[in-house]
């Protein structure tokens, strides 16, 4: 993997940073929703939706990086968004809300200080109203003129519920130049969000125009290492076909076999992996041998809001972000990291690095290509 400098302000500061499986089970979604290229095995999928704790220590300050689906959206989604998930038979599960959840792992909800809102679909925002009134709601550019105050009380809004936004303080965040926590990251803007660099919060418009990622520091430079971040991508992505493979980090001629049930075993088989490059979407083209190892299998998909931002978003993430051995990519509904990952309360995620999950999680996403040629009776050449 070639070594992309993310150039973050260098800083001794970090956050504790917890994952959130929130239990929430998104089954049937069709792939053409969040992708454009087809390709077998990918027509459906089932996700998960992450949230993310973080701790910053010094102000004592907790943020929450969205809130995944309410229990309730059953009884509370826009008819017309439940009118279509019935049509294309999208089926949702939820156990708990995300309040339960850290009840459960003892933390209190009266020392949950704000929650950013990557941005307003249902599957985002949750169910505020199980927290305090004190935890405020932090979104993006534009957000308040465009979805407040939700469904019902503007007819018109058909992703979020008036009842998120009641009652609590809503900060739109500014990303505007003469502000010194403002810089660019990657690309994006970036807000210093305590001041001190380890916790930023990034401008990612596409996916909707007020759309919010986040990078956190996990763990700071020292004894010739760089400093380690997770990158919070939300829905900037949907699958990892529309940012890997890349030029910074290429599809290698063979890989741990992405189908084994446990990715932490180090004899896992390993496979070949040209009869993958010989599917891409690139391959026939004149110097498709190497676009096939260094470019996505897909672009993404017609239906986001801004297409060409969208994917010029979904580039950077994969030249900058992802393409750096020191950033864990983490998308709102990665089902390829669920077996990689430890969830809170299971500890922190900040030493993802040395645990491996990065390198261990990279290429599971090709499980079911892999899955459906080898059932076609393609030979991927396995051994160990």
């Amino acid at each position: 993997m070639a070594h992309h400098h993310l150039h973050v302000p260098k800083s001794l500061a970090t956050v504790s940073i917890s994952i959130i499986d929130t239990t929430v089970r998104m089954n049937n979604i069709p792939y053409k929703f969040f992708m454009d290229t087809p390709y077998p095995g990918y027509e459906t999928f089932s996700t998960p939706c992450y949230v993310f704790l973080i701790h910053h220590v010094p102000t004592n300050t907790r943020l929450l990086y969205d809130l995944g689906v309410r229990k309730d959206w059953a009884t509370n989604a826009h008819p017309n968004i439940l009118k279509t998930m019935n049509h294309v038979g999208v089926q949702i599960e939820v156990e708990k809300d995300v309040a339960q959840i850290l009840v459960d792992g003892g933390v209190k909800l009266q020392d949950i200080d704000a929650v950013v809102l990557s941005h307003h679909h249902f599957d985002h925002v949750g169910d505020p109203r199980t927290f305090p009134a004190n935890a405020k709601l932090l979104v993006g550019p534009g957000f308040k003129e465009r979805h407040l105050p939700g469904w019902p009380a503007n007819p018109e809004d058909d992703h979020s519920t008036s009842d998120t936004y009641e009652g609590r303080e809503i900060e739109e965040l500014s990303f505007e130049e003469g502000d010194e926590r403002v810089s660019e990251i990657g690309g994006f803007k970036a807000l210093d969000y305590f001041g001190d660099g380890s916790f930023y919060i990034l401008a990612t418009p596409g996916h909707t125009a007020s759309h919010l990622s986040a990078l956190a520091r996990t763990t700071c430079a020292k004894d010739g290492e760089e400093s380690s971040f997770i990158f919070m991508a939300g829905d900037l992505v949907h699958t990892c076909l529309c940012f890997r493979p890349s030029e910074t980090y290429p599809l290698p001629s063979t890989i741990a076999s992405p189908t084994t049930t446990d990715p932490f075993t180090a004899t896992n088989p390993s496979i070949q992996t040209s009869p993958l490059t010989h599917i891409h979407r690139l391959h026939t083209h004149p110097s498709g041998a190497h676009l096939a190892q260094t470019t996505p299998f897909s672009l993404v998909s017609a239906y986001e809001e801004d297409v060409p931002c969208s994917q010029a978003n979904a580039t950077a993430l994969a030249n900058i972000f992802d393409g750096n051995e020191n950033v864990l990519t983490v998308y709102a509904h990665d089902e390829s990291l669920l077996d990689v990952l430890d969830f809170f309360p299971k500890g922190t995620a900040n030493e993802w690095k040395s645990k491996g999950w990065g390198e261990r999680g990279h290429w599971r996403f090709l499980a079911e290509l892999v899955k459906r040629l080898e059932g076609e009776g393609v030979d991927f050449g396995g051994g160990r």
